[in-house]
């Protein structure tokens, strides 16, 4: 049973939101104290790869030692090196990178953060440096705090002026299984947040990987983590050639 477009995208929306508060309640008021609960959501336990043809689906061999290629994310001012059969899709004003993984099948929705209420609406959320400090200080407490079940890679260069922080958070979620009965079922809340420079301030970028099991996630964890060390910004032109 496959999951539909709506119910994927909800957590990206739902990290959105999150970091668009922070970024307001430390304009205003400094750190915000209140730890946030994250809304657990209803997922698949299958995954779109168990669809997919041995035809049509690529080797383990040529995952792990095929060519690549230098994709731009969207409409993000990032790139990179994926392997050949990943595709950027965009849908509904939603885009995101999906593609075969040794064990499965993943799709990474792509965002710029944006304001959501107010007189900036639409606008890109903005972080100073000081903002952009608490708002790492706030990540690293809340993982202190979590006994384990949330993992920040603080905040650190990506190319000469960008930034980029990762957020890992393990949940208990509520899968279908195939008789289409709810089971528990542990997810992994994945998220990189690229900050680019613009003038003296950032704006943020959004990758969030979609309703990623822990399962999955230990299986190809080498592997993503390998794929996600090539993200680059080119702070001179926004874009590589």
């Amino acid at each position: 049973m496959l999951e539909t477009d709506s119910n994927m995208t909800r957590w990206v929306q739902m990290r959105s939101k999150l970091i668009v508060g922070l970024a307001m309640a430390f304009s205003v008021l400094g750190c915000d104290k209140k730890k946030q609960e994250a809304e657990h959501v209803d997922v698949p336990a299958s995954r779109p790869a168990v669809t997919r043809s041995a035809a049509t689906r690529p080797s383990t061999q040529d995952l792990l030692n095929g060519p690549r290629k230098s994709l731009i994310l969207g409409a993000l001012p990032l790139r990179m090196s994926v392997p050949e059969t990943w595709k950027i899709v965009t849908a509904d004003s939603a885009s995101w990178l999906e593609g075969s993984t040794p064990h499965g099948f993943i799709r990474m929705q792509l965002s710029a953060v944006l304001q959501g209420a107010g007189s900036d609406v639409g606008n890109p959320v903005t972080f100073n440096s000081e903002t952009l400090a608490l708002h790492e200080k706030k990540a690293e407490k809340d993982a202190a705090a979590s006994s384990g079940t949330i993992e920040v890679v603080p905040l650190h260069s990506l190319g000469v002026a960008a930034k980029v922080m990762e957020r890992r958070e393990v949940y208990q979620g509520s899968a279908r299984g195939f008789d289409g009965e709810p089971q528990p079922t542990k997810m992994m809340d994945w998220s990189i947040e690229v900050y680019v420079p613009q003038a003296m301030n950032y704006t943020l970028d959004l990758l969030h990987f979609m309703a990623l099991t822990n399962d999955q996630y230990q299986q190809d964890k080498d592997f993503l983590e390998k794929i996600l060390a090539t993200l680059h910004y080119d702070a001179a032109k926004g874009l590589l050639d």
